[in-house]
């Protein structure tokens, strides 16, 4: 965000409901689930601070849309365009699940971020590394002006790594004018090594296509599962991330979906229920199920048993 005020010359930026890019005092808003009374309509979304202790004035430079609405963004943009440095998106919302974005829509963020003169910041911590070695901007043909990365890249090593151009990145070379980059563990050896070695690995032959094939098992065995027991959900996503939805639903295509229709209630009780069956899988239903290497189709075989046992819990 700094580079990207540094570039432009411009102070506000445009983040979407729903979406998380940690927490740094300006993007801690409206990343938690809220009744939908209290949102705010989608064209002016209510400002809802995710933590105690931020001055409101940190938002005023914060501008909020829905995510997957181009309409509404597009007459937010009308009214802000001109004054943001930046339009930040995280590829596939996974701070309300796994949430795909539309056909297209992608893209159109980044035309529409260029048409006012901002940039086009692409949130790849979560998904970085984990569809492709390119992440989501090489899934879905994507140029953003920057990157960021983390999670996936260091293989449970701490890291965090910005992408993009020298026209952007140099800002950060030491100059009167630079933009500050500083950090305890910047480029720590071990780190370094464990990301060279865990490159090797995601690059091998095979690597990506076991994920989705492991993933996309998951997905159908337990999608079979709520089928044959009459269940209300979907499980949504593809390859290595997806989530369950306890909804009457066919798809929950945002924040607002996930906030009115979707019972996270009866998504903890069937959490518990697998964790009393040996399998541990993320509590919240605002997170998101990940297949790794280390995965086998043993596992998913076990998942989808346990899965089958848990649905006599959820009548």
């Amino acid at each position: 965000l700094r580079l990207a005020r540094a570039h432009t010359g411009r102070t506000k930026f445009l983040k979407f409901e729903g979406h998380y890019h940690g927490w740094y005092d300006p993007y801690c808003l409206n990343g938690h689930s809220h009744p939908i009374g209290q949102l705010g309509p989608p064209e002016n979304p209510t400002k809802i601070p995710d933590s105690e202790g931020i001055p409101p004035s940190v938002f005023d430079d914060v501008i909020v849309a829905p995510w997957n609405d181009v309409a509404a963004l597009e007459r937010i943009l009308r009214e802000h365009g001109r004054e943001l440095a930046a339009i930040i998106t995280e590829p596939i919302m996974a701070n309300m699940g796994c949430i795909p974005p539309r056909e297209g829509y992608l893209q159109t963020l980044c035309d529409l971020a260029h048409q006012y003169g901002a940039l086009f910041i692409l949130d790849e911590v979560v998904t970085g590394f984990r569809y492709a070695p390119g992440g989501c901007q090489q899934l879905f043909n994507l140029k953003p002006d920057l990157s960021t990365f983390g999670k996936a890249l260091g293989a449970g090593f701490p890291i965090g790594a910005v992408a993009g151009p020298r026209s952007i990145l140099d800002r950060m070379r030491w100059s009167e004018h630079m933009v500050l980059h500083y950090g305890t563990f910047n480029g720590h050896r071990l780190t370094m090594n464990v990301v060279a070695a865990n490159l090797d690995l995601l690059n091998s032959e095979g690597t990506y296509r076991k994920l989705f094939a492991i993933g996309d098992g998951a997905i159908a065995g337990l999608r079979d599962v709520f089928r044959r027991k009459n269940i209300p959900a979907i499980v949504q996503g593809f390859g290595p991330m997806f989530q369950i939805y306890f909804t009457d639903r066919d798809v929950i295509h945002g924040y607002r979906d996930y906030c009115q229709y979707v019972d996270t209630k009866k998504y903890s009780r069937f959490v518990h229920a697998l964790l009393d069956r040996g399998i541990y899988m993320t509590p919240s239903n605002g997170l998101h199920w990940i297949i790794s290497t280390a995965h086998t189709g043993q596992d998913v075989e076990a998942l989808i048993k346990a899965a089958d046992r848990a649905c006599a819990e959820l009548s």
